[in-house]
């Protein structure tokens, strides 16, 4: 646990719905050309089958046991593909989506990979300024 009582932890079918709810609640500000539409326990539902197909490797940054975001990455960590990166609103601006970028390159440079490469709606500014 770092000094700010945070930690970071590779994700487990157990942490679907927070994985889905901090999804839904941060995708408001995303300005996607297509809303989200799935409901939150149909989406904790396809969180938990990514996460026990292994089709996603997710770390979570949690503050004192609180999840405040999380990247998702291809398994093939060499590719370095962020499928998705997510923040708690209540946390934008505190460092937690650089830290969880941070610990997703040295993964990807662990697995012997050089880059990460990532993509973004159209209309989201905010991730846009923040790549």
């Amino acid at each position: 646990m770092a000094e700010d009582g945070t930690t970071l932890r590779w994700a487990v079918p157990a942490d679907a719905p927070q994985l889905a709810a901090l999804e839904l609640r941060s995708a408001e500000h995303e300005h996607r050309l297509r809303p989200l539409t799935v409901s939150g326990p149909r989406f904790a539902e396809l969180w938990q089958q990514r996460l026990k197909s292994v089709s996603h490797r997710v770390l979570l940054l949690e503050r004192r046991g609180a999840l405040c975001g999380f990247v998702s990455l291809d398994p093939r960590l060499k590719c370095g593909h962020v499928q998705a990166l997510y923040v708690e609103p209540q946390c934008f601006r505190q460092g937690v989506g650089s830290r969880l970028l941070s610990a997703a390159a040295r993964t990807v440079q662990e697995a012997a990979g050089s880059r990460l490469k990532a993509e973004v709606e159209l209309l989201n500014f905010g991730a846009q300024s923040f790549y």
